[in-house]
C-alpha cells in the first residue's frame, strides 16, 4: 500500500527570483520617471503639492501652482502599460479633466526615451491627441541612464 506523501520544500513551487527582480525593477523605473516628472514640473512653477482630486480614479502626480494657483496631473507610463486597459481609460479620463470654469487641466506623461513613439501612438489611438485637439497632454521623456 503506497502512502502519499508531502512534497518536499525543495519541490514546491516558488516564486522565481527572475520575477521578483522583474517587480522591483518596474517599481525602480517606475520611481525614476516620478522623479523627473516632479522635478519638470517644478521648473515649470508647478512646485506646491495639490489636494485629492474628486473621484474613482486617482492621477499618480498632482502638482499646483501657488502663484497663479492652475493646477496639472501627471502620469508615468512603462513598456507594460501600453497594453493595459486600465492604464487607457486612466490616460483618457485625465487628459479629459477640466476646471469648475471648463478650462482643460494640464497633464503630463513621463516615459522613456525609447517607448516616445509607442506612447504617441498610443495617444493617436486613444483619441487623446489629435490635430484638432490634446494640446494640454505633454510627453516628458526621460532618457535611460
Amino acid at each position: 500500500m503506497a502512502v502519499a506523501r508531502r512534497p518536499a520544500t525543495k519541490e514546491k513551487q516558488r516564486p522565481t527570483r527572475a520575477n521578483a527582480s522583474t517587480k522591483r525593477t518596474t517599481a525602480q523605473r517606475r520611481s525614476v520617471l516620478r522623479r523627473h516628472l516632479t522635478a519638470h514640473l517644478n521648473e515649470l512653477g508647478y512646485t506646491t503639492p495639490a489636494p485629492e482630486a474628486v473621484g474613482r480614479l486617482k492621477p499618480e502626480v498632482r502638482r499646483r501652482n501657488p502663484y497663479r494657483g492652475s493646477l496639472v496631473y501627471g502620469a508615468t507610463l512603462l513598456p507594460s502599460d501600453l497594453d493595459d486597459p486600465e492604464q487607457h481609460e486612466r490616460l483618457v479620463f485625465f487628459a479629459n479633466r477640466r476646471t469648475k470654469k471648463r478650462a482643460s487641466i494640464q497633464l503630463y506623461i513621463a516615459t522613456e526615451a525609447s517607448e516616445r513613439e509607442r506612447v504617441e501612438a498610443l495617444l493617436e489611438r486613444l483619441g487623446i491627441r489629435t490635430q484638432a485637439q490634446g494640446g494640454n497632454v505633454q510627453l516628458t521623456v526621460v532618457e535611460e541612464s
